[in-house]
């Protein structure tokens, strides 16, 4: 067993020698938010996980994305609890902001050391929550490891990387995501195939979206006559359904809508050389056009001719992601039947003790 795999190694439970008896104290899960991706995505998994006898679940939220628009609409349509805790870093270059969260989130950490912290998608929050557990030596779990563009000029594709390295549970959302990281070397016992938690909230919200003429009629006065294009200030996360839900096409750089018109089989016209999410080309309703107008205007022409690309839904996409990563951490973390056993951690370590690097 390599020395990486020992270290990697799920925590073992632990049965009290003197009485025989298991403690049943709750495992203490950390989730870990700071950006709109991540509340589309955390919403099903804190109600997944909160549903579970045996975890005490705390949301922290770091403030990357701080606006009414980015953040308090989401939380209240997405139906997820207020943080816990704020770190309210704000905003700031990548490295800056990565700093920020980094040296905000330990203390935290060290006050109330968690079983296990819970990172979602490929933000900067995730990357520095992910570089801050693995220095105090708290296992983690990555949501949607795995994805990759292969262009490492993407901010996200480096959060990704670091991330997944960093990462004891990876939780993959289509199978492209497995081969990655076993190409990367990292065990195929940490790999668990779960489904993508943001189809999970596509399907939840779906009924309360709301409709395309509502939302625009309410934008009207933002109408440019001469092109026909209306600008919008950003959008909640209900709206952006109803609109995505109703529309002939999307033209987008985004992953999640990439992933989110495959849901709703609306053909998606990405404006990208790449994506790290082939499942959407290969079974799903996207098309990569690359950046240039000169492209991008005869695939829309052809949409509205023709109607488009056609796909299917992808392997476990199908609103039950969440329910399988709160199975799996709980096993992970020895938790059965309603109850928690013992779990050894990896060694603490105080961060302040060592003044040393390597």
């Amino acid at each position: 067993m390599t020395r990486e795999a020992k270290l990697r190694t799920p925590p073992a439970a632990v049965v009290d020698n003197l009485n025989g008896t298991h403690d049943t104290a709750p495992r203490h899960v950390d989730c870990i938010v700071g950006a709109r991706p991540n509340f589309v995505k955390i919403a099903p998994i804190i109600r997944a996980l909160r549903e579970q006898d045996g975890l005490a679940v705390r949301l922290i939220h770091t403030g990357q994305h701080y606006d009414i628009a980015m953040n308090a609409v989401f939380f209240e349509e997405l139906d997820i609890p207020g943080a816990d805790i704020n770190l309210e870093v704000g905003s700031g270059t990548g490295t800056a902001q990565t700093a920020r969260i980094m040296l905000g989130l330990e203390p935290v950490l060290v006050a109330r050391r968690p079983d296990l912290v819970l990172v979602v998608g490929d933000v900067n929050s995730t990357m520095a929550a992910a570089l801050v557990a693995a220095k105090l030596n708290i296992p983690i779990a990555h949501v949607e490891a795995g994805l990759r563009s292969f262009d490492r000029t993407m901010p996200e594709e480096i959060n990704r990387l670091v991330t997944d390295r960093l990462a004891d549970l990876l939780f993959v959302t289509e199978r492209r995501g497995i081969d990655n990281l076993i190409k990367e070397g990292l065990h195929p016992e940490r790999v668990k195939f779960v489904g993508n938690v943001m189809i999970d909230t596509v399907y939840a919200c779906l009924d309360r979206a709301v409709p395309a003429p509502k939302t625009l009629a309410e934008v009207l006065d933002r109408l440019h006559s001469e092109s026909g294009i209306v600008t919008t200030s950003p959008l909640s996360y209900l709206r952006a359904l109803g609109l995505m839900r109703e529309a002939k096409l999307a033209i987008t750089d985004s992953g999640g809508v990439q992933e989110e018109t495959t849901a709703l089989g609306v053909p998606c016209l990405t404006v990208r050389d790449n994506t790290e999410r082939p499942a959407t080309l290969e079974e799903g309703t996207n098309l990569l056009v690359g950046t240039s107008p000169a492209a991008l205007m005869p695939a829309v022409e052809d949409i509205i001719a023709t109607g488009g690309k056609t796909g299917r839904i992808p392997e476990l996409w199908d609103g039950k992601a969440a329910i399988r990563i709160a199975q799996d951490v709980c096993a992970f973390l020895n938790v059965e039947q309603g109850c928690a056993r013992p779990i050894r951690h990896r060694p603490e370590t105080d961060p302040l003790e060592s003044n040393t690097c390597g």
